[in-house]
């Protein structure tokens, strides 16, 4: 195998307000959002440990060769900022001093991960910038003023995907995923200007409350706010242990994104993990969390079990 592909697309709004409501700081905004999403990505890279009368083992790298390409158009012809990644199958092993290929699980398992990651950092700049935003009814976050008639009108796309799923009787990712592949529309080559000309009129009235939301950030002083690391990773913890005993760190990261999206940063909940670890209120072995709590109930669990009733 030659490469491997992946796509980070911006919430429908946010690409509402870059391409038709032509608020330029959010391209600078994009790119920080992917630089981070990236070095996230490079950290999992991992490679096969083969021979050596050794079982097969994957081994970490950290590093990858690719290249990354943004457009601002769906297949529908929607505004949608995203962007594309090629990751070649190719990885530096440092313990073995030679080139070999990708072990690619990684990048499948933490998927969500790295999403948030973008939409984290993302969310940061848009609320730096003025923008108040809200919390999306799916994944993501929407801009506070902006229709949802317009956050609709341009998600053709996505709905002819779910339209086509509900025939199927099909919810999961990977089914609209492969949707997603198999109904894939011919690129239609029309320019920038001309989409956005569209757009706009495609808007109605509705543009001039884009135009007002943008307007009114633009001359908003930056939100001054503390970082809530703690109350983020709190969120995750009390999400995900209600219903697992043991959790990846990375997804525990990931919740921790999405509870305090745009008011934490990554390498602060980081921090708060690692004193906690510390403090003896998380367990960690190897890349998987529990907590002193979970063991505890366990622990309890078991006694009850082995008692004679």
């Amino acid at each position: 195998r030659v490469c491997y592909f992946a796509q980070i697309s911006a919430p429908k709004d946010v690409s509402i307000a870059l391409l038709i409501g032509e608020d330029k700081r959010i391209e600078q905004w994009w790119r920080e959002s992917l630089q981070e999403t990236l070095r996230e990505i490079e950290a999992v890279t991992e490679t096969r440990v083969r021979g050596g009368g050794r079982l097969d083992e994957d081994r970490i790298t950290g590093n990858l060769v690719g290249a990354v390409v943004t457009h601002d158009a769906s297949r529908s012809l929607d505004p949608q900022l995203h962007t594309h990644l090629c990751v070649m199958n190719v990885t530096y092993d440092e313990v073995e001093k030679r080139w070999k290929g990708v072990q690619p699980s990684n990048f499948y398992r933490y998927q969500s991960f790295f999403r948030e990651v973008s939409y984290n950092k993302l969310a940061q700049r848009m609320t730096e910038g003025g923008y108040e935003l809200e919390r999306s009814r799916k994944i993501g976050f929407d801009i506070k003023g902006f229709p949802a008639s317009a956050r609709k009108q341009f998600s053709k796309r996505r709905d002819e995907i779910l339209e086509r799923a509900e025939k199927l009787g099909v919810s999961d990712q990977d089914s609209l995923q492969a949707i997603t592949s198999k109904t894939r529309a011919e690129k239609q080559k029309v320019s920038a200007a001309e989409l956005r000309s569209a757009w706009q009129k495609e808007c109605g009235d509705s543009f001039k409350d884009i135009e007002r939301v943008i307007r009114e950030a633009k001359m908003r002083p930056p939100a001054a706010f503390s970082s809530m690391h703690r109350e983020a990773l709190d969120y995750a913890e009390e999400h995900l242990f209600e219903r697992h005993s043991v959790i990846n760190e990375r997804i525990l990261l990931r919740e921790a994104l999405v509870g305090g999206r745009g008011r934490v940063e990554l390498s602060q909940l980081r921090r708060e993990l690692e004193r906690r670890i510390l403090s003896g209120s998380l367990i960690r072995h190897e890349n998987e969390i529990t907590s002193r709590e979970t063991v505890a109930m366990e622990s309890e669990f078991i006694h009850w079990a082995r008692s004679d009733w």
